[in-house]
């Protein structure tokens, strides 16, 4: 096992990911079915949290009715 400076050879792999990275978002704009597909899945993600609360919601009303508390 060799003893190196790990830490540096890390360091300059992920500088060299992040220029990488950033000529790429550079070099082009994101075709418009990649933003489309970007937009809808977040509106996907923003739908599930909220039937996932109306749910819970419903879900403690519910229990209140039921132990006669609502």
């Amino acid at each position: 096992m060799v003893l190196g400076n790990h830490g540096a050879d890390r360091h300059a792999v992920n500088g060299r990911i992040f220029r990488a990275e950033a000529l790429r978002r550079h070099s082009a704009p994101p075709s418009a079915p990649a933003a489309v597909k970007e937009v809808g899945g977040r509106a996907l993600v923003l739908l599930w949290c909220a039937v996932a609360v109306l749910t819970s919601g419903l879900a403690v009303l519910t229990a209140l009715v039921l132990r006669g508390g609502g």
